[in-house]
């Protein structure tokens, strides 16, 4: 330490920086430590620090004058709540918290509306906070606000006779059925009643007025009800191409000479000609169209019927379904082969119980008569009886049939035995043959067929090897072997293939029954 200064004088002679130690009489002496600036006060027995630059203290019952606050804030007084639920008098608030709680309560800090858009007025514009939006009434106008329900309403007011918005709003004389209509000449509104060829009804129904439409009021391409007019007189109606109309309500068109329109529509309602006829380039369309007669003949290039089914011989009032008319049912139909007129018939042939083909028929009286034909078509399902004649043979199988109604077995017996499984032609057939036990021969075995040894068993029966089937030549060279006792030698032992030990040809050689000669050879080769 630098200088020092104790109770007021200077202290000399402090080189270090160890602080003087004191007697226990100098109790609340100080000490100011000069580089540093610190305060020390002696306690009677140590030095304690109590000011200096970067010491904590704390002030009480001090007044600030004009003090300067850096960084930021803390302590019990200082809040950061942004609701202000504490709600303290002696209490500081963040900025934030303020930000927070006014943003809380003024969404955005803006004015509550900027631009109210009114559509063919000006527009309503806030353009400052203190701006109120005010609804005015006009005239016959009420305006009614709720404040529990923050509701505005906009209503007409009671018994008003004029209209809002308009120059000339006064109607005089209100009525039922009147119209307020703009008259340019008197740039004004006027109550006006209507009249002339058309009429409207308090409800604001129009009507056209009884006995005011004439002909040249009618659409010349106009659907009349018969109903609404009388037709004239005379050998025939002709409409050209316009519409014959019928609804189900106008009963019946009858006519004793031709009718002859472009389109006749009946709704459920009956068309009788009695013996005249019906004649049109257009659509005849009915609810149900009955036609009677002896003949009925429909001349057009191309006829479609909508109905899925075609019912024949059908009686009015339920039909034939229980009774037997003994006639066929069938579908007739008209060519030429080259050389004449033909008729074919495809239908029901009541006497045979069956559906049946006639290529050249003859009908008489509902009742056809004739020789079958053939029909070409490709067959799907069960077929019974003869497919192409009185072979009962089936033809084009292989581009038609897939599999056999009832499946069959192939097996072969013999030397070589197999069973296939059960096949219908839905798959193939594969199946194991096997050579049966104890039936091939000699004669079954070719010349030069070479079997290897490993497929051969060991011959274990005497005499089945001939002594000039064996090949020495082809064993091992045994060149460079001492032959011992114990090795075996084959023989011939009056025709029975037999080994012996080299000890036994030893024996022989040196017993009295070998010749001089071999014993000589053997004890050379021994």
């Amino acid at each position: 330490m630098t200088v020092v200064y104790f109770g007021g004088s200077r202290i000399t002679g402090l080189n270090s920086d160890t602080k003087p130690t004191l007697s226990s009489a100098t109790k609340g002496a100080t000490f100011l430590e000069t580089d540093t600036d610190d305060l020390f006060q002696w306690d009677g027995d140590s030095w304690n620090l109590v000011a200096g630059n970067t010491v904590a203290e704390t002030l009480s019952s001090k007044t600030l004058t004009s003090p300067v606050l850096n960084t930021s804030l803390s302590g019990t007084a200082f809040l950061d709540e942004n609701d202000f639920a504490s709600d303290a008098a002696d209490k500081v608030a963040s900025q934030q918290s303020i930000k927070a709680y006014v943003a809380s309560q003024v969404p955005g800090s803006q004015n509550l509306f900027n631009t109210i858009a009114v559509s063919g007025q000006d527009n309503v514009v806030a353009d400052s906070a203190t701006d109120t939006l005010t609804f005015a009434a006009g005239s016959n106008v009420t305006i009614t606000t709720t404040a529990g329900s923050d509701t505005v309403t906009i209503a007409s007011a009671s018994g008003a006779t004029a209209l809002t918005g308009l120059s000339d709003v006064t109607i005089a004389s209100a009525a039922d059925a009147h119209l307020l209509i703009y008259d340019n000449g008197d740039s004004r509104f006027e109550n006006k009643a209507v009249s002339g060829d058309v009429t409207i009804s308090a409800a604001g129904v129009t009507a056209i007025t009884s006995d005011v439409v004439v002909n040249a009021d009618i659409k010349s391409d106009a659907a009349i009800a018969m109903s609404k007019t009388a037709l004239v007189a005379g050998t025939g109606i002709t409409l050209a191409t316009n519409t014959l109309n019928v609804d189900a309500s106008q009963g019946q068109i009858t006519t004793v000479g031709v009718l002859n329109a472009g389109s006749i529509t009946s709704g459920f309602g009956t068309i009788d000609t009695g013996s005249s006829n019906i004649t049109t380039t257009g659509t005849i369309s009915a609810g149900n169209l009955t036609v009677t007669g002896t003949t009925t003949t429909v001349n057009s290039t191309v006829l479609t019927v909508v109905d899925p089914i075609i019912h024949l011989q059908t009686a009015s009032g339920g039909g034939n379904l229980g009774s037997d008319t003994n006639k066929d049912v069938g579908i007739a139909m008209e060519y030429h082969n080259g050389s004449a007129a033909k008729e074919a018939f495809l239908g029901w042939d009541d006497s045979a119980g069956k559906l049946t083909f006639i290529p050249d028929a003859s009908i008489s009286s509902e009742v056809v008569s004739g020789s079958v034909g053939t029909i070409v078509a490709n067959l799907e399902g069960n077929v019974t009886g003869n497919v192409t004649g009185s072979a009962g043979t089936a033809t084009g199988l292989a581009g038609s049939a897939t599999i056999l109604a009832t499946g069959r077995t192939i097996s072969a017996s013999g030397d070589i035995t197999w069973t296939s499984a059960s096949f219908d032609g839905s798959q193939n057939v594969t199946s194991v043959a096997a050579i049966t036990a104890d039936v091939i021969v000699n004669a079954d075995i070719k010349s030069d067929a070479a079997i290897a040894d490993s497929k051969l068993a060991t011959i274990s029966t005497a005499d089945k090897v001939a002594g000039g089937a064996i090949q020495i030549d082809s064993g091992t060279d045994g060149t460079g072997i001492t032959i011992a006792d114990a090795d075996k030698l084959l023989i011939d032992d009056g025709g029975a293939t037999k080994y012996i030990n080299a000890s036994q040809i030893k024996t022989y050689a040196a017993g009295s029954g070998a010749s001089e000669s071999f014993a000589i050879a053997m004890a050379v080769a021994l």
